[in-house]
């Protein structure tokens, strides 16, 4: 039996993770995750970085709850700093910040005032498009996911959900 072995990474998040993003400040997009597992250098938090050896494969797995909301804290324009959600990031800092998010995630609520379904749609095409974009058929191979996550009674719970199409739906997530 003739076997092949193949080197990949299903759970890669980007600046669209909002604990990603706090944690780290920004660092990858979608599309330059894609390029770092080909192999190629990227900027990765104001230094360059670049892999030794090429994924065969790979899928960013970026949390579904408040997919796209981390785009919107690095814009200080973005409507987000209006409302009282986002004065807590201004105001008090990433870590009191991600506290709040934690607490909503925890009571299965979204974030108030804030339109998630319009950041998680521009967010989730813009990820589609990434992996479709670097796919290149028998040679380095991309999927389309998402990470769901619940804490029901403070317990993480995480599942990542991949996909073989190149136009999945809309990611679900435990506020849903």
């Amino acid at each position: 039996v003739e076997r092949h072995l193949y080197y990949g990474d299903l759970h890669l998040h980007t600046n669209d993770s909002l604990d990603s993003f706090i944690l780290n400040g920004p660092t990858l997009e979608p599309r330059d995750a894609y390029r770092f597992a080909r192999g190629e250098a990227v900027n990765y938090s104001g230094r360059t970085i670049q892999r030794n050896k090429a994924l065969d494969f790979i899928a960013v797995t970026d949390h579904s709850e408040n997919l796209g909301l981390s785009s919107q804290l690095a814009n200080p324009q973005s409507q987000v700093f209006k409302t009282k959600i986002g004065r807590i990031w201004t105001e008090k800092g990433p870590f009191q910040f991600w506290s709040a998010i934690v607490e909503l995630i925890s009571a299965g609520t979204s974030v108030p005032e804030i339109p998630l379904d319009r950041f998680l749609a521009d967010a989730w095409e813009q990820e589609i498009k990434a992996a479709n974009d670097a796919y290149v058929p028998g040679k380095f191979t991309t999927f389309i996911g998402f990470e769901w996550t619940s804490f029901p009674f403070g317990q993480n719970l995480h599942r990542n959900i991949i996909f073989r199409a190149e136009k999945p739906p809309r990611p679900c997530s435990s506020y849903d």
